[in-house]
């Protein structure tokens, strides 16, 4: 597994983390589950699942990669890639959700 395609399997999780959260705000598609599991779960439950997009990383890099894993036929091994996918998300959120907000204005 190369660096590049580390950073390609990120990109990807990244833009899902962004795509699902901004489809929970206000007035979006996802907003009612959002309430409900603002409502019925704790911080630690529904802030990876789909309220933070900076904590989403963990949850939807294990969930990506796991099935990349299984769709390639690749080792369990490669599993310890992870310790580089899920910081690299996270950043690439925060990198992304802001240069968009500043594009905003």
């Amino acid at each position: 597994m190369t660096i590049g395609l580390i950073l390609k399997i990120s990109l990807l999780i990244s833009l899902c983390c962004i795509g699902i959260y901004n489809a929970s705000l206000d007035g979006m598609i996802l907003s009612r589950p959002r309430l409900l599991f603002e409502k019925y779960f704790n911080k630690y439950i529904h802030k990876p699942l789909i309220t933070c997009y900076i904590c989403m990383a963990s949850v939807y890099s294990v969930l990506f990669f796991s099935a990349y894993i299984l769709i390639n036929n690749l080792q369990l091994h490669n599993i310890i890639y992870l310790i580089f996918i899920i910081p690299a998300v996270s950043a690439l959120n925060v990198i992304i959700y802001e240069f968009v907000g500043f594009l905003k204005g």
